[in-house]
């Protein structure tokens, strides 16, 4: 078995388990490399060329993995689902397994477009590339395959995947433009506050109800979260599964007593007018850009980034990581560290004291 160059092409050759001289030719050396070495782990096991799955098709191996993620959560499962049809359906679905080259993949990640021909920004297409090599490790597992080609080298895949959006171009409001802003959500403002104080999610804080109030211990309990599927808002645990617990803010206190006292312990302590639960959504469109013109903030600014809001602050004053970690529901310390590095930068100085300190001590 070998690689041999053959003009500007490259040729794989190989015996297979029946002892046939085989062949293959391709554009790039890697590829011949990973055919070569696929088609002899296909001889050692004896799989014979009869029964090799070269005519089974990506989408055919997406189909039975998505039915393996059934314990996901629904949220989950139809941003696979989405991913697949808008991103990775299209240009994957009909291609068979044996034919996936990495030099392909590297090609589609950096001219990644939907099916209309729009272009797809960095951060779905990293999700997309997710999702495919996800099926082909499926595909892997089901014995289709001996290795991912998705995948290439350990380590390549930063080489070629697009960067996501650097953490340093998010907004942040400073404290006083936080209470206009508030201030200006009207029934909200108690909500805002929230969020821009402990860096609760929207869908966590729209979920609250008045049982996970305790005013004696001074906490919230973060034990569910809302999502939005095909229209309906159901009840989820919080993201990373585990249920957490955030302080009352001093300056909230009051105002959330209230809330518990008018919801009873099962009601939500925020609500649409007609009592329903707080649709993102809506919410975005009917009190939170209203409130941003009247607010004057010019700038891009989201209600996620109120979460990052709330971060920066309790950086700035000296927040250690893994507990500011522990608040936001990060299940990795290093995640959250990822986020926020930018928020050391300006501590440079303050370093520069430390260490100078401990070196003439």
């Amino acid at each position: 078995m070998s690689v041999r160059k053959r003009g500007s092409s490259w040729v794989a050759h190989w015996t297979n388990s029946e002892g046939k001289r085989c062949q293959q030719t391709f554009r790039l050396k890697s590829d011949a490399d990973s055919c070569e070495r696929q088609q002899r782990d296909f001889a050692k096991k004896g799989i014979p060329s009869t029964q090799k799955p070269n005519k089974q098709t990506v989408e055919v191996v997406y189909e039975s993995w998505i039915l393996s993620k059934r314990n996901l959560k629904p949220k989950t499962v139809i941003g696979y689902q989405s991913l697949w049809k808008t991103v990775v359906g299209p240009r994957w679905g009909n291609v068979r397994l044996t034919h996936v080259l990495l030099s392909d993949v590297k090609f589609w990640t950096a001219n990644c477009e939907t099916s209309t021909g729009k272009k797809i920004g960095s951060s779905r297409i990293v999700q997309g590339y997710t999702v495919l090599t996800n099926v082909l490790d499926h595909a892997v597992d089901q014995g289709l395959l001996i290795d991912n080609p998705a995948r290439g080298n350990p380590g390549s895949r930063k080489n070629f995947l697009p960067k996501k959006t650097s953490s340093d171009s998010r907004n942040i409001l400073n404290r006083e433009e936080l209470k206009l802003l508030a201030n200006n959500c009207g029934g909200a403002k108690d909500l805002v506050l929230l969020l821009g104080t402990v860096g609760l999610r929207f869908n966590e804080a729209a979920a609250l109800k008045g049982a996970d109030l305790d005013f004696d211990r001074g906490i919230i309990r973060i034990a569910r979260t809302f999502s939005d599927i095909n229209g309906h808002i159901i009840e989820q645990s919080p993201k990373n599964g585990k249920v957490r617990e955030v302080p009352i803010p001093d300056s909230l206190r009051q105002n959330l007593l209230s809330r518990k006292i008018a919801s009873g312990s099962e009601g939500y302590l925020w609500t649409s007018a007609n009592g329903a639960p707080l649709r993102y959504s809506n919410f975005r469109t009917r009190v939170w850009k209203p409130a941003l013109i009247a607010s004057g903030i010019e700038k891009p600014f989201t209600i996620h980034d109120l979460r990052h809001t709330s971060a920066s602050w309790l950086v700035q004053h000296g927040c250690k990581i893994a507990l500011l970690a522990k608040m936001l529901g990060h299940s990795d310390a290093s995640f959250t560290l990822r986020c926020y590095t930018h928020l050391f930068d300006d501590d440079m100085e303050a370093l520069s004291l430390l260490i100078n300190r401990a070196d003439s001590a």
